[in-house]
């Protein structure tokens, strides 16, 4: 009966370790992208004007450190709207909480 008991409890731990796992995954993936936004803006003529085309692609390439690549309008220092596009990585420092950027190009599409 122990033993019963004991394979419940075991397969129970093992799902909420997996659960939180993923949620901290998950987590810092929107944390990534969140943050690769505002690495954007920083960059651009007028950032109030963005506007994101679709769900950027998240790569998680090692431990803490992201790719993140996608698309946006807005407009350039002339009022014109541009498409451009962006491909950066970011990596976190667990021990501070802060997001450095690692490597960033942006283009503008025409």
């Amino acid at each position: 009966m122990k033993s019963k008991k004991a394979k419940i409890l075991l397969g129970c731990l093992a799902v909420v370790a997996c659960y939180v796992f993923y949620a901290t995954v998950t987590f810092e993936k929107r944390d990534a992208e969140r943050v690769a936004k505002e690495f954007i803006e920083d960059r651009l003529y007028a950032p109030s004007t963005i506007e994101y085309i679709g769900d950027p692609a998240v790569t998680k390439i090692k431990k803490h450190t992201y790719r993140v690549e996608g698309e946006f309008d807005a407009q350039n220092k002339f009022g014109a709207t541009m498409r451009g596009s962006y491909d950066l990585e970011i990596t976190l420092d667990k021990k501070e909480n802060e997001w450095t950027l690692l490597y960033i190009n942006i283009l503008d599409r025409q």
